[in-house]
C-alpha cells in the first residue's frame, strides 16, 4: 500500500513537472497609437563614420510610422565619426551642430538621442546610446496632452530660393516660467556614403531628418511676452536656401522649450512642416 502511494505521488509529479515545462504562446499588446496632441522631439546625433548608425536610423524611421505625426526627428551629424569618407559626395557637419552637441552632451557612443532634451530619471545623460530605451520614453512623453499648440506656414519662392515661415504660439493654458522658440531645417532623402559593421560602406544609403540650419539662435530665442491661454504669439523667420539642398526635401522644425531650470530644460511642444507642400 506504500509502495503505491509512493508510485502515485511520483506519477502527479512527473505530471506536473511536463505540465509546467509545456510552451504557452506569449501574448503581445497591441500597440495602440497615443490620443493626444502632443509632439514628441527625438534628436539624434550620427556620423557616417559611425558603423552602428545605421541602426538608429532604423530604429527613428521605424518610431515614425508607429507614432505617425506625434514624432519629429532630427539628426545632427558631429565630428565625432562624422567626418565625411572618401566616397562622400557631401559634408554634413556643422558649427550649429557641434555647438549643441556641447550643450546637450555627453553620451557614452553614438548613434545617441535625446527625447524633448529630458534627463530621465534612469539615465546618466539626455542623449540615450541605447536604442532600445527610445521608444519607451517617446510613449512616456506622450501620456498627457500639450500644454502648447504649435502652427506654421511657409511661401517659399524658387527663382531666389527665398522662404519666408511663420510660427503661431497658442497656450492652452497659463503658463508661468521662461521659455524659448527653437526653429530649424532638416532636409531628407539624401543618398551618400555611411559606414556599416565589418567596414563595409553603403554608397547608396539614404540619409533622413539631416540637420542644415538653425532659423534661431542654437540654444533657441527667449519668448519675452506671457505665455496666457489661448493667446496666440507669431514669430516670422526668413531664409536663403542654399544650392546644395532640395527644397522638396526640406522640412521646417519647431519646438518651445523649458528654460525655467537650466539643468533641466525640457521641450514642452513640437512641429513639423513640409518646406515645399
Amino acid at each position: 500500500m506504500e509502495i503505491k502511494s509512493q508510485f502515485i505521488v511520483l506519477l502527479m509529479v512527473i505530471v506536473f513537472v511536463f505540465h509546467s515545462c509545456e510552451e504557452r504562446p506569449v501574448t503581445i499588446p497591441e500597440f495602440v497609437p497615443p490620443s493626444t496632441d502632443k509632439v514628441v522631439l527625438i534628436e539624434e546625433f550620427s556620423g557616417v563614420r559611425c558603423p552602428n548608425c545605421p541602426a538608429g536610423t532604423t530604429e527613428i524611421k521605424r518610431l515614425g510610422n508607429l507614432f505617425d505625426t506625434n514624432l519629429v526627428a532630427v539628426a545632427y551629424y558631429t565630428k565625432f565619426l562624422g567626418q565625411p569618407l572618401e566616397e562622400s559626395k557631401y559634408n554634413f557637419l556643422t558649427e550649429e551642430a557641434e555647438e549643441l552637441e556641447s550643450l546637450i552632451g555627453p553620451y557614452l557612443g553614438k548613434p545617441a538621442a535625446t527625447i524633448n532634451r529630458i534627463q530621465f530619471p534612469s539615465e546618466d545623460f539626455r542623449l540615450i546610446s541605447g536604442t532600445g530605451s527610445w521608444q519607451g520614453y517617446v510613449e512616456q512623453e506622450l501620456q498627457e496632452d500639450s500644454q502648447i499648440r504649435l502652427i506654421g506656414t511657409v511661401e517659399y519662392n524658387d527663382e531666389n530660393r527665398n522662404a519666408n515661415i511663420n510660427i503661431r504660439l497658442t497656450p492652452a493654458r497659463d503658463l508661468d516660467g521662461s521659455f524659448q522658440i527653437t526653429v530649424l531645417i532638416t532636409e531628407s532623402e539624401i543618398i551618400d556614403a555611411q559606414l556599416f559593421p565589418n567596414d563595409s560602406i553603403a554608397e547608396e544609403y539614404e540619409h533622413n531628418h539631416v540637420f542644415r540650419t538653425f532659423l534661431t539662435d542654437v540654444r533657441g530665442n527667449n519668448i519675452s511676452q506671457n505665455l496666457q491661454e489661448s493667446r496666440t504669439l507669431s514669430f516670422d523667420y526668413n531664409v536663403e536656401l542654399s544650392e546644395e539642398w532640395v527644397a522638396e526635401n526640406c522640412h521646417i522644425v519647431a519646438f518651445v522649450e523649458d528654460v525655467e531650470d537650466s539643468s533641466n530644460r525640457r521641450i514642452l511642444q513640437a512641429m513639423e512642416l513640409e518646406l515645399i507642400e
